[in-house]
Order: C-alpha cells, then sequence, then structure tokens
C-alpha cells in the first residue's frame, strides 16, 4: 500500500484485543468468560467483526498482534523456541482469518506491535532470554531490539502484502530508540512487505515539551497535552502516530510533512475522568456523531487520516453504543 492509497482510505478502526481485555477478570470486554487464551481467541467471530467494520463504512482495521504481555494473536515458532513458553502464541492464527473476512468486503488489515517487549509480564524467563530487567519504562538496548525484531519477522514474512502496515508502539526516545533501533523494527517488517507502512510512536501522545502531569489527591493521575498537536513523524515513518488523548488536533500546515499525517485516540469513557488514558479500548462514547463526522472531514481535508479506537467485545462484536455513533456519523460523512 502506498501512502496516498492509505490517505484516500480517510479512516478507519483500532481494536485492542488483549488477555487482559478480552479475556481478564473484571474486564468488561469479556462479557463474564475467562479461559484459556487459545479458547478466547477462537470465540472472536471474524465475519461478524468485518461485517460490522462495513456497515460504519470503516476502510481498514488495526489490530493489536500483543501489548506488554507474552499473549500473541496468532502461531509463531521463533519466539517459542526463543524462551521456551507454549502459552503465549494462539494455535489460532487469528490474523489470517481476520484477512480473509476483511478482503471480502475491501477493508485493508494493519497490525500492532510493541518495541518494548513484555515488561508487563513480570516474567523471569522473558527477562533473562530478552535481557530486559527495566519493567514498563526500562532501557532498550539495542540487543533486546535485535531479538525482539526476530518473532516479528518471523510474522512479516508469513503475511507478505495481506497486512498494509504496522503501528508501532513503546519505540519512545526516552527508553533508548534511536535511529539504529528504529531501523531495525522497520527492515523485519519490510522484509515480508517492502510495501507496508509503518508508523513509530516516537513521542507518545505528547508532543514534544508538552508534557503534563498531575497528582489527584492521591487517587489516579492527570497526565496529558490539553493543547495538542499531531507530534512530528520519525525519519522511518511511512505515516505519523498520532496518539492523541482527545480528537481536537490537526496537522500543522507549516510543517514539511516527510510522512503521511494521521492521528489515533478512542471513543471510550474513563471510569475515573482524571486517569485520561483509560478509555482506550473502553465503553461509551465522548463524542456526538456530528463532532466526528466534522473532525474527520476536517482532517481529511488538511491531509490526513483518522484512526478511532473502539470496544472490541470477546466474541468480536463491536460496543453497540459506539457502533451507532460511527453508524450516525458514517452517515453523515456519505
Amino acid at each position: 500500500m502506498t501512502a496516498d492509497t492509505f490517505k484516500s482510505k480517510k479512516w478507519g478502526v483500532f481494536c485492542h484485543y488483549l488477555y487482559v481485555s478480552q479475556n481478564g477478570t473484571g474486564s468488561k470486554n469479556t462479557r463474564g468468560t475467562v479461559t484459556s487464551w487459545d479458547e478466547c481467541v477462537e470465540e472472536l467471530d471474524c465475519e461478524k467483526l468485518a461485517a460490522q467494520l462495513s456497515e460504519i463504512d470503516a476502510r481498514y482495521l488495526f489490530i493489536t498482534m500483543q501489548q506488554g504481555t507474552r499473549y500473541f494473536i496468532a502461531p509463531n515458532r521463533t519466539f517459542e523456541e526463543m524462551t521456551g513458553i507454549k502459552d503465549g502464541c494462539s494455535h489460532r492464527d487469528l490474523v489470517l482469518d481476520l484477512h480473509s473476512a476483511l478482503n471480502k468486503r475491501g477493508i485493508e488489515l494493519f497490525l500492532y506491535y510493541t518495541g518494548d517487549a513484555m515488561g508487563r509480564d513480570n516474567d523471569p524467563v522473558i527477562a533473562e532470554r530478552f535481557g530486559y530487567h527495566g519493567g514498563v519504562g526500562g532501557v532498550i538496548s539495542e540487543d533486546l531490539v535485535r531479538l525482539w525484531s526476530m518473532p516479528l519477522k518471523e510474522y512479516a514474512q508469513r503475511y507478505g502484502d495481506k497486512v498494509a502496515g504496522w503501528w508501532f508502539d513503546g519505540v519512545y526516545k526516552e527508553i533508548g530508540y534511536d535511529a539504529v533501533r528504529l531501523t531495525m523494527m522497520r527492515d523485519a517488517v519490510k522484509c515480508g512487505n517492502p510495501e507496508a507502512l509503518v508508523a513509530n510512536n516516537y513521542y507518545g501522545c505528547l508532543h514534544p515539551g508538552s508534557q503534563i502531569e498531575t497528582s489527584f489527591g492521591g487517587n489516579g493521575y492527570l497526565r496529558a497535552d490539553f493543547f495538542q498537536t499531531v507530534a512530528p513523524p520519525t525519519p522511518f515513518c511511512d505515516f505519523t502516530a498520532g496518539e492523541l488523548v482527545y480528537f481536537n488536533a490537526f496537522p500543522d500546515p507549516d510543517r514539511d510533512w516527510n510522512a503521511l499525517p494521521h492521528v489515533l485516540s478512542f471513543l471510550g469513557i474513563p471510569e475515573k475522568p482524571w486517569e485520561v488514558y483509560n478509555g482506550w479500548g473502553a465503553t461509551g462514547c465522548k463524542y456526538s456523531p456530528e463532532y466526528l463526522a466534522a473532525y474527520i472531514g476536517a482532517f481529511n481535508k488538511m491531509g490526513g487520516v483518522v484512526t478511532i479506537d473502539m470496544c472490541l467485545n470477546r466474541d468480536g462484536s463491536i460496543d453497540d453504543g459506539q457502533r451507532r455513533v460511527m453508524e450516525a456519523a458514517a452517515q453523515i460523512m456519505r
């Protein structure tokens, strides 16, 4: 896929599909079911998800390959041989099944992959194998990135052009990511599909120099950029990562963009309003259909594309309330 083709898609959907969300105790996405990871992945109905995306006119889907833990949505022999862990990679290849369901509806598939390995697992076997002892936010060595890119390369070679692009999270400059490390990640996916688009979440949701973090009576945190702009791309991006807390930012018209302007944020409402990041993958909707249609339309006119995080249930259905909002927004945009 070229950047211009991605631009023509205008907007699409991002879904978190994770052990802690779709298979975790207390998670609303599970609908009361907790099983093995394999059983969980088997339950996702790809046809149902693809049909709902088609109904709301979504042109593409991003889904998490994994995030911070050992639990992947597809088999990976490289990872298992490197770690000896047999309960992390699902036996079902959810990526291939999703591609089959999406492709017949003309919907592109993108994948999410982390650059900071599995810092949330706190597993000594993983820590020893990858040389990662810093937990979430620890410094990432070049050797770790080299090792962590090997399972990624297996996926990229398996899927080829079935995957239009990759969104790399946790490749922050604060934890050591630089040109060498970013190139390793990019090269791993390009060997499977030279036309795959890449985005590096190098700044998180904060424009450089604009971070705000405030304690909140001991009950949580208030951490956000309340005057958001689209953070600049790295030299290794085909499109900007564009993570935002709110859909209220636009590409700087005075910047010479070397990557397609792209933003990603969520509809969900945190249970505690001051925990501003906890809307990812959550239920509820912060916006009206009219606001979303106007925002997407304006961002498109400025040369960019918008990705909307929606709550995905264990069975592959999208949260009913969010689906209705986006269906109404899509009708306005038609």
